[in-house]
């Protein structure tokens, strides 16, 4: 199953993630990402849209059943646990270095996994709402692991996003255009 609809019109790659009901982005949908981002590296392409295919939802954050169930093997996590975050963050890094403009279309609540690859992308725009944006990690004890930290301190300064980030804090869409985290709502 495809997790990644792309439509493509006039060079622009529009880009819907579909995980019903939750919107969880997933190993599978990391790795096709990963895939679509070297297709997308073709000249003809000329700017990606990223998009939430299920209604009131980007990618509401990366699925919290996968992450329990792998930490329920402690061998397998032990010798995968840093492969498995390196593959995940090397996705959003070259997301984020893929040479043309890439846009979140943050179409409802951005949490977590989706919040941090909206943050890999050159522009995001927030749909206006009662939307929820951030990385709550925190709160299940565990801190965000796919270079949030890092991308969200470089938009809105390192106090501001460490307070973020060790709070758990969530803002709206209006508030995070205020912090200059997203670029319109």
């Amino acid at each position: 199953m495809s997790l990644w609809n792309v439509e493509m019109t006039n060079g622009v790659a529009v880009a819907s993630f579909v995980n019903p009901p939750m919107n969880y982005m997933t190993a599978a949908g990391m790795d096709e990402l990963k895939v679509l981002i070297e297709e997308w590296r073709d000249p003809s392409v000329r700017v990606v849209v990223l998009t939430g295919g299920v209604p009131d939802r980007f990618i509401t954050h990366y699925s919290v059943e996968e992450l329990v169930e792998s930490a329920r093997n402690k061998e397998m996590m032990m010798n995968v646990g840093r492969s498995w975050l390196h593959h995940h963050n090397s996705a959003l890094t070259n997301l984020e270095h893929l040479p043309k403009p890439v846009i979140a279309a943050m179409t409802g609540s951005t949490m977590g996994g989706g919040f941090e690859t909206s943050l890999s992308c050159d522009i995001r725009i927030g749909q206006a709402g009662d939307y929820r944006y951030g990385l709550p990690e925190v709160t299940l004890g565990i801190l965000p692991g796919g270079c949030g930290t890092q991308r969200l301190s470089r938009l809105i300064g390192a106090g501001r996003a460490i307070d973020f980030i060790l709070r758990g804090r969530i803002c709206r869409p209006e508030e995070a255009l205020a912090m200059g985290i997203i670029h319109e709502v």
